[in-house]
């Protein structure tokens, strides 16, 4: 028996004593979908149908169509100044263990006009999560249809971007938020997700996260626009280096927690011998 315990127990403390530290795990989670509403229903998917803009999430004040739909034909709806916000979709169905700490990779695009030097982005918590991700499901199948379905504001697709816009960054959980500037045009800047915001992240593990951003400083209607992220549009479905990424550090088990594991093992296997010897000790009795 003596014999069976060194053979087990040894490689558990060889284990311990000689495996260094395991580091957190990395990982990598690149965005499945982007895009912007607008207060009137406006979306970057109908604009997609008339010009390379499907994933564009520019943000803030900026001109758009009045009534949200394209018209008919496409681009002849008048247009004003109007508030927008942007959303990032990512699958983190393949995520289980608890997200200890993220940071937010957003590729800047154009910091367009502006009363100010600077404009303060924030990214909240979005209200009715589960039926956003709905909303903008619905939004990228209209897309690949076509115009047709944004070119009224009777279209389904308008009043939907228009209630999306509700949802998205409006709760008051604040999740990060960074100030942008024309001197971060063309780059890619790293926006840390709040202790709190890594609490409200584990709660989609294994399943569809969505980040609603917004802009708090804009001042309409003085000065048109007042728009980060302009000219963004990566190629989404392929991912490249344009396009929106969660850096998370995961937890993982430490070497401790192995080595315990290991004693339970010997523990059970102790238990397992001596129930035998207690057995035949009653029966003698009996």
């Amino acid at each position: 028996m003596h014999t069976r315990i060194t053979q087990i127990l040894t490689p558990v403390l060889l284990l311990t004593l000689f495996t260094p530290p395991l580091a957190a795990g990395l990982v990598t989670v690149t965005a499945i979908d982007t895009g912007f509403v607008t207060e009137m229903g406006g979306s970057a998917k109908g604009d997609g149908t008339i010009s390379p803009a499907d994933y564009n999430y520019s943000v803030g004040f900026e001109s758009h169509y009045v009534d949200g739909s394209l018209g008919t034909p496409p681009g002849t709806t008048p247009i004003a100044p109007m508030l927008r916000k942007n959303y990032f979709v990512f699958d983190l169905t393949g995520v289980t263990a608890p997200i200890e700490s993220a940071t937010f990779m957003v590729y800047t695009g154009t910091f367009e006009g502006s009363v100010e030097p600077s404009e303060l982005f924030e990214i909240h918590e979005t209200t009715d999560p589960f039926s956003s991700i709905s909303d903008i499901e619905a939004l990228a199948a209209g897309n690949l249809i076509g115009s047709t379905e944004f070119d009224e504001p009777t279209d389904p697709l308008v009043g939907l971007a228009a209630g999306l816009y509700t949802k998205l960054g409006d709760g008051p959980l604040l999740l990060g938020a960074t100030p942008i500037s024309s001197a971060d045009d063309d780059s890619v800047i790293a926006i840390p997700i709040t202790p709190g915001g890594i609490e409200y992240l584990n709660l989609f593990l294994g399943s569809t996260l969505v980040l609603g951003g917004s802009v708090a400083t804009v001042f309409p209607p003085d000065g048109t626009p007042q728009q980060p992220f302009g000219f963004t549009g990566p190629d989404i479905p392929g991912g490249d280096i344009l396009t929106p990424t969660l850096e998370l550090t995961l937890a993982v088990p430490e070497p401790s927690s192995l080595a315990l594991l290991g004693m339970g093992a010997i523990g059970l296997i102790g238990s397992r011998k001596r129930k035998p010897r207690e057995v035949r000790h009653c029966l003698k009795r009996m």
